[in-house]
């Protein structure tokens, strides 16, 4: 019979959910216009001061697989919109970023 200490098992558990964990996104969620709730594609969403970024589908979802971390700020940005952020801490999902429409005159 193998006997085990608790701080080899401990060590084995984190290391099997850190390496597991990577495999997946750690900031997903959607862009959205602010009002109408419309999606938003093509709008790149970016880490704050990083370069972790991506652009959003056709169906507004955007995932920053290297994104981790605590205290992030998650920016969306597209043309004939206002710029937008919101705080997250990774690994989060269902995050929305609502871009308000630039008035045009």
């Amino acid at each position: 019979m193998h006997r085990y200490s608790l701080k080899s098992t401990a060590f084995l558990m984190a290391y099997l959910f850190l390496t597991a964990s990577s495999a997946w996104p750690q900031v997903s969620g959607v862009i959205r216009e602010e009002g109408s709730g419309a999606l938003i594609s093509d709008a790149l969403v970016s880490v704050q001061n990083t370069s972790t970024r991506t652009v959003s589908t056709s169906d507004g979802s955007f995932m920053l697989s290297e994104a981790s971390g605590f205290g992030l700020v998650i920016v969306a940005a597209k043309q004939g919109y206002y710029n937008a952020s919101v705080p997250a801490t990774s690994p989060a999902t269902g995050v929305d970023i609502l871009l308000g429409k630039v008035p045009q005159d």
